[in-house]
């Protein structure tokens, strides 16, 4: 489906799960979730189908942003940051949906912070998924970690702007199946990578121009909506929760967090709701969590990889068991 926002310009979604389900004698309205991709230039599909799941409690809205997948693809004035940001604001006015969950992933997590701290008002909260970056030393040595020095010397060429077809193919070949902890990459991923409509214009017009005009940590300190914060321990390229803003606190005696497979980990506590909200989860590629949404200046952040860590703000951030088991319990 499309839907136009204005200016000529038609943007396609799709739509998982009902707005409204049955409530006795009522119908009562299901929260919504609009995703926003990353690449840029990828598409919606990359989020399919682990995220069907959410519409088992919630209708999921997969959104093909401005220049990507099935939507209009423009030209370079119009891949920016503010005009990404504005159209989903644009594309909520269109369709009449009120207060969403925006989701971004990578760079559409990017677009997802921008739109929630331009218009504070209009969202129930954001989750940003693999979005802080670190420097390029520390995303370079997670590559060279991950694959050796050749990942290393490709994505250092990559990231400073080739764009020949060599370097595309030394790309997609040594550091793409890095994204995933099978060995060589995963027949999935390679499969999702095929799915999606990629335009890599856009792609190359981020590497060349975009990233660096845009700082998601500066954003954090604007943003005012409730936020929930992902990344994966072994992410190549969103290695930046240990940055300035964070600080590793001292791991909880006997607190412990839910962990893919029923194993269990120390570091975060296993909690149903804060003073401040509820528990938001999320899994992907390099990403789980099961975690606190919390207001501004009291983030809650977690990653994982072969080991859970804690981050958050230098303030309390407080939370409570409402389980009623000990913390303790396995």
């Amino acid at each position: 489906m499309r839907v136009h926002i204005g200016d000529g310009v038609r943007l396609y979604f799709d739509v998982e799960g009902a707005q409204l389900e049955t409530d006795g004698p009522d119908m009562a309205e299901r929260p919504t979730i609009v995703l926003l991709h990353g690449g840029p230039g990828a598409d919606h599909t990359l989020f399919k189908p682990e995220l069907s799941a959410a519409a088992g409690f919630a209708q999921v809205i997969y959104l093909d942003q401005r220049g990507s997948g099935r939507s209009v693809r423009c030209g370079p004035p119009q891949w920016t940051w503010e005009r990404w940001a504005d159209d989903a604001i644009d594309f909520c006015d269109a369709l009449e949906i009120e207060r969403p969950v925006l989701l971004g992933s990578s760079s559409g997590g990017w677009v997802a912070l921008l739109a929630a701290i331009r218009h504070p008002d209009r969202f129930a909260g954001v989750v940003l998924d693999s979005v802080m970056p670190g420097d390029t030393y520390e995303r370079l040595e997670m590559f060279e970690r991950l694959g050796g020095p050749e990942a290393r010397d490709v994505a250092l060429r990559y990231w400073a702007g080739d764009t020949g077809d060599e370097m595309t193919e030394a790309w997609e070949r040594v550091c793409l199946p890095l994204y995933s902890r099978q060995p060589g990459g995963d027949a999935a991923t390679h499969d999702r990578l095929r799915r999606v409509r990629w335009n890599d214009d856009v792609l190359d017009h981020f590497r060349t121009v975009l990233a660096r005009g845009f700082d998601p940590w500066r954003g954090l300190e604007r943003l005012e909506c409730r936020a929930l914060i992902l990344a994966g321990e072994q992410d190549p390229v969103a290695t930046g929760l240990g940055g300035p803003p964070f600080r590793a606190p001292a791991e909880p005696r006997g607190r412990t967090a839910a962990r893919p497979g029923g194993r269990r980990a120390r570091g975060l506590p296993r909690v149903a709701e804060t003073g401040d909200g509820p528990v938001a989860g999320l899994r992907g590629e390099r990403s789980c969590a099961a975690l606190a949404l919390n207001r501004r200046g009291r983030f809650f952040v977690a990653e994982y990889g072969c080991r859970f860590r804690c981050y958050r703000r230098a303030r309390a951030c407080g939370t409570r068991n409402t389980t009623g088991r000990s913390n303790s319990e396995p």
